[in-house]
């Protein structure tokens, strides 16, 4: 039954943000999955073009990998992390990503993300998010993420946003 058409409008804008948190959540899990996938290859670093888009962004892979780390640390509940391209800035950056919130014409790409849902840990690490997010750092298949980083960084919005209007 098509719910608009019946003039349930409640029960419509429900169904929508039910298809929306499930798509996000189908998405988010598929590039984690191939995120932590054995590499194709024997790859277990990042591509110099990633690095170097570290570098730039946070002074150092370290400093990416520690800024990632206290987002993790801060997430109260539940939730994602990224290290993500902010198109509209022609940077990565790192980003708490709220439940499953994204896919708006404004948010930046995942290239790498890490479920900090209590599911994605609990049965190695119980209650301890630190161990999980020391022991992710070990199963990263940087193949992946390079080749994420990429695709994301031809990725243009379909309405162009002038990055000196975010500098003003």
């Amino acid at each position: 039954a098509d719910v608009r058409r019946e003039g349930n409008l409640d029960e419509w804008v429900h169904l929508q943000n039910e298809l929306d948190f499930n798509l996000a959540g189908h998405f988010l899990h598929s590039v984690f999955w191939r995120n932590i996938a054995p590499p194709r290859g024997d790859v277990p670093k990042p591509s110099q073009d990633l690095v170097r888009h570290i570098e730039e962004a946070f002074g150092s892979f370290d400093d990416m990998r520690e800024q990632f780390w206290v987002a993790g640390r801060s997430i109260n509940g539940c939730g994602w992390i990224g290290l993500v391209w902010d198109y509209t800035k022609g940077e990565l950056a790192v980003r708490h990503i709220h439940e499953r919130d994204g896919a708006s014409a404004t948010d930046p790409v995942p290239v790498l993300v890490m479920d900090m849902w209590e599911h994605a840990y609990f049965l190695q690490h119980h209650a301890e998010r630190e161990g999980w997010l020391r022991d992710f750092w070990g199963m990263i298949n940087w193949w992946d993420v390079s080749h994420n980083f990429d695709l994301v960084k031809m990725y243009r919005p379909a309405v162009a946003i002038d990055p000196e209007l975010l500098h003003e």
